[in-house]
């Protein structure tokens, strides 16, 4: 699976990451999340946010999906990285 979009929108009470998420195996995936490690400006980890699920309980071969995060509480995030997971 891979993230094909993401965008991080910062909120007045929370903020969110959005994109797309899509399964590029040769299996149905069910369960499909995306979970996001948050960085620093100095790249140290701050935290794990998840699980953002997809839009759809199960997801097909060559198919995506939207997806979200929301992300409460966790102050000076400079960028990211997203982890894509899902059961066949």
């Amino acid at each position: 699976m891979s993230i094909t979009e993401h965008r991080y929108r910062s909120g007045d009470f929370s903020d969110q990451i959005t994109g797309v998420v899509v399964n590029n195996s040769t299996q149905e995936i069910s369960g499909v999340s995306v979970d996001a490690a948050l960085y620093d400006k100095d790249n140290k980890l701050i935290t794990m946010a998840g699980a953002g699920f997809a839009d759809v309980s199960t997801l097909p071969p060559g198919d995506n999906s939207a997806f979200s995060i929301n992300i409460l509480g966790v102050q000076d995030i400079d960028h990211y990285t997203l982890f894509p997971s899902g059961t066949p």
